[in-house]
């Protein structure tokens, strides 16, 4: 399996995500339409945020057609910042995760694990310039529906715990702050934000595809590809899809190589590479890999060759 040009199933990043059905149609987040509309007094909702801080809507009211609601921003040792009490109509009430209006939406279903319930989420999913961004909304939860908002793969922002009537209280177990977890796989796959940027080039045809390190856990690695120009750029509309590389998949892969200690030249710079051969229904592949990255690529079929070639690439030591 060639991973840098295949593409896999989509693949959770985090071990409570799973597919199941959502309870509400992906349409009603894109009109705009959010959980406010039928906010309840005593109903509350508590964020934590990738900076450490955390804020807390609960509503108060909902009289006179108006929301009303208290507004509560804490650093990150608990200490309040800003404590407020706001009424406005529904559709002015504030939303964490907005989507985009220029730029097209893929959406997806996901469960999310808070406490003993399991929400039933829509998964919102855009490219905005190189980074790729998503919301996770729910019906069930109060103050909006905002689940969490997720750049690069990342939890920016997440539900901490929430109460409802219907649901009573939910809450999450507080995040660890623990060491990054260590791959068993080569150095490219060992540390989120790794990328690397490869030029395809088929007879007169040049195209590029950006590939990049977003989940890492002892004995997988989860990527994202995405179709760019040749500085990383996505190209407009450009669909974003993502794959888990394993420690089992990548060994039968590249067990033994056929050369080691190669040079190869790329505008990306000089690399000493290892070198395989593999065959591929009637393709011929050799592959030169540095590191775990890609350097170059040619598959042969027929009188047929397709070049790959790292053109610009970030491995963190």
């Amino acid at each position: 399996m060639r991973f840098a040009v295949l593409t896999c199933a989509v693949l959770g990043m985090l071990a409570f995500v799973a597919y199941a059905p959502a309870h509400a149609d992906p349409k009603y987040w894109e009109s705009g339409k959010n959980t406010w509309k039928d906010a309840k007094k005593g109903d509350w909702a508590e964020y934590g945020m990738d900076l450490g801080n955390g804020v807390r809507y609960e509503v108060t009211s909902t009289a006179d057609g108006k929301i009303t609601y208290k507004h509560v921003m804490k650093d990150k040792e608990g200490k309040v910042l800003s404590d407020r009490e706001v009424a406005r109509e529904w559709q002015k009430c504030p939303l964490f995760g907005k989507l985009p209006h220029k730029i097209a939406v893929q959406w997806s279903e996901a469960d999310y694990k808070i406490g003993e319930q399991v929400l039933k989420c829509d998964v919102a999913t855009w490219v905005a310039g190189t980074s790729q961004m998503g919301v996770w909304y729910c019906d069930k939860v109060p103050c909006g529906g905002v689940v969490k908002q997720v750049l690069d793969g990342k939890d920016t922002v997440w539900l901490k715990a929430f109460k409802t009537k219907e649901l009573g209280e939910a809450k999450a177990d507080d995040k660890p702050i623990e060491p990054a977890a260590k791959s068993k796989l080569p150095r490219f796959y060992q540390a989120e934000g790794n990328y690397y940027i490869h030029k395809i080039t088929r007879a007169e045809t040049v195209t590029y595809i950006k590939r990049s390190v977003i989940g890492v856990n002892p004995d997988s690695t989860t990527t994202s590809a995405v179709a760019c120009d040749a500085e990383g750029v996505p190209a407009s509309g450009a669909r974003v899809s993502e794959a888990a590389v394993t420690e089992k998949e990548w060994l039968d892969t590249y067990a033994k190589p056929e050369r080691e200690g190669e040079t190869v030249k790329t505008a990306a710079g000089e690399f000493k590479c290892a070198v395989y051969k593999s065959k591929s229904g009637a393709r011929d592949i050799e592959e030169w890999v540095f590191d775990g990255l890609p350097v170059k690529r040619v598959i042969t079929e027929g009188d047929k060759i397709t070049t790959l070639e790292v053109v610009k690439y970030e491995m963190k030591e």
